[in-house]
């Protein structure tokens, strides 16, 4: 595309010339004389010198180079939209039609233009919307509901009853609508607690490798609008997770635990069960949340508390072998002082 087009349709501000054809994109200490690339975080900015790249994508005021700028208010959004403007998705979707290893119940329904890879399983009753990709080695359980433009990565595992909005994304080992861990101890053994209840999963969220989501003991566990889940993630049973949440890798949400809309939490962080996140809250790396979060807070730390609190504890801590070195040598001046006889001075 020419680079004016692109600026056009990105909502940029062109300087330069408009008529260089880019033909890719790529990082900008690695991109071509047709490439574009772009500058979102100032630690990179000393590769504005150097860049090959035949266009950046710069906020206003960043330092000229010898590429052409096109300044925008969020320069990682914008280059994201390029992408998507020049390489689509970067995804050839399957043919419609079901492949002839596939086994698809007789009450199965299936949209229009629906895609069923080899191997595949669908259950009885399940329903899946229009342009719905089933790929290889998926399983559906009976009753299940996909909903349209949806995509299922091979392995990918939906339980019985569970069910799917729209353009829902659930990639490779997944698995959606397995029962809960929950037992009761009788005094010799542990029973297993029946789990009657499914999940939800609504419209545009995408759910990563090797991530479980186990269904509601009794009710519903959810996964609502927008939110994004890393691969290995756990959501414990009738877990509910608010709109447009990010969740990243290894992190476990205990059973009954709600996190409201917008809430980020970042790698290896343990939720206990039965609290709540509020709106908006941050959840730093490696966390240990053991009670209800405010809204818009940023909390770290095991057990999480407020981020500027933890970190000023955790310089203190550091400088504690210090504290006691002075401590002990104080201790030895007082014993020294309180030894000496009255009258032979201080």
């Amino acid at each position: 595309m020419r680079l004016a087009e692109i600026a056009e349709r990105i909502g940029g501000v062109l300087l330069g010339n408009g008529d260089l054809e880019i033909t890719g994109v790529a990082g900008i200490r690695e991109a071509g004389a047709s490439d574009l690339t772009f500058l979102a975080n100032p630690r990179y900015e000393q590769y504005l010198r150097t860049t090959r790249a035949g266009a950046v994508l710069v906020a206003p005021g960043a330092p000229p180079g010898p590429a052409i700028a096109v300044q925008v208010a969020n320069p990682y959004l914008a280059y994201v939209q390029a992408i998507k403007l020049i390489c689509g998705n970067g995804v050839t979707p399957p043919p419609p039609g079901v492949h002839p290893t596939a086994v698809v119940a007789p009450t199965a329904r299936l949209g229009r233009e629906v895609s069923v890879g080899p191997h595949a399983v669908l259950e009885d009753g399940v329903v899946v919307g229009d342009r719905s990709v089933i790929s290889a080695l998926v399983y559906v359980g009976r009753e299940a509901r996909v909903g349209a433009d949806c995509v299922l990565h091979p392995h990918v595992a939906l339980h019985h009853r569970c069910e799917l909005g729209d353009r829902v994304i659930l990639k490779s080992g997944a698995s959606v609508g397995g029962d809960g861990f929950g037992y009761v101890w009788d005094g010799r053994d542990h029973q297993k607690i029946p789990h009657l209840g499914k999940v939800v999963i609504e419209d545009d969220v995408e759910i990563g490798s090797h991530t479980a989501i186990d269904r509601g003991t009794t009710g519903e566990t959810r996964i609502r609008r927008g939110t994004k889940l890393d691969n290995l993630v756990q959501v414990a049973h009738n877990v509910r997770v608010g709109e447009q949440s990010l969740v990243a890798a290894q992190v476990g949400i205990s059973g009954s635990t709600e996190l409201e809309d917008r809430v980020t939490v970042a790698g290896q962080v343990g939720l206990t069960g039965h609290i709540r996140v509020g709106e908006g809250a941050f959840l730093s790396a490696r966390s240990g949340v053991d009670k209800n979060v405010p809204q818009g807070v940023c909390w770290y730390g095991s057990p999480a508390r407020d981020r500027a609190r933890a970190l000023r504890e955790q310089a203190g801590l550091a400088k504690l072998p210090e504290l006691l070195r002075r401590i002990r040598a104080l201790e030895a001046r007082i014993r020294a002082l309180e030894g000496r006889e009255p009258g032979t001075g201080s």
